[in-house]
This record gives structure tokens, C-alpha cells and sequence, in this order.
């Protein structure tokens, strides 16, 4: 990823995918925007994942299908030990703190 040190200062976020994934009605501003406020008053998570909509991932609790069971369908954002790499979203400085370590 260091060929992306030089681009990273313009922006705020990173956003990583795989090939396969499709942004395909994916509504950016409200990750944007559950991202900035679910775990206030903290600070927003340094590096988060949008939900996989396919559901065939091995860990559970990034596919979507997970999260629609009775009792999880008012969950609107999670603290997790993992960030699946298919399609992680960075704070951009700590991004570059990252890739320059």
C-alpha cells in the first residue's frame, strides 16, 4: 500500500475492496454517518467495515443475514475484535501511520 502514501494527506478516509465486492446499493453517507455517531462519546472507530451483503462469509457477524434475526435488527453498529479484510475502511491518517510502520 505505499503506493498510496503519496494521495493519502487529500483525504479522509480509505477505503479497501476486493474485486468481487459491489458498492451496488450501498448508501455511503449513512455508513459515514453511523460510523461518526454509534459509539459516541468516543472518537469514531480507526478502521470499520460495511456488513457483507452475500452472507457467505466464515466469521458470522459480517454477513448480513446475522444481523436480521429476531433481536439484532435494531443493531446499527458493533465493536469487533476483527475487521474482515474484503472490504475495511480506514481513518486516512492513522492509515498512513500504518502503512509508514
Amino acid at each position: 500500500y505505499r503506493e498510496l502514501l503519496p494521495h493519502l494527506k487529500k483525504f479522509q478516509y480509505v477505503f479497501l475492496m476486493d474485486e468481487d465486492i459491489s458498492l451496488v446499493g450501498f448508501d455511503l453517507y449513512t455508513f459515514l454517518r453511523i460510523r461518526h455517531c454509534a459509539f459516541s462519546p468516543f472518537p469514531a472507530p480507526l478502521i470499520s467495515q460495511p456488513i457483507i451483503a452475500e452472507s457467505n462469509q466464515y466469521f458470522r457477524y459480517v454477513n448480513f443475514n446475522t444481523w436480521q434475526r429476531e433481536g439484532l435488527k435494531s443493531v446499527v453498529a458493533s465493536e469487533s475484535g476483527l475487521v474482515e479484510q474484503q472490504v475495511p475502511f480506514f481513518d486516512a491518517a492513522f492509515f498512513e501511520w500504518f502503512v509508514r510502520e
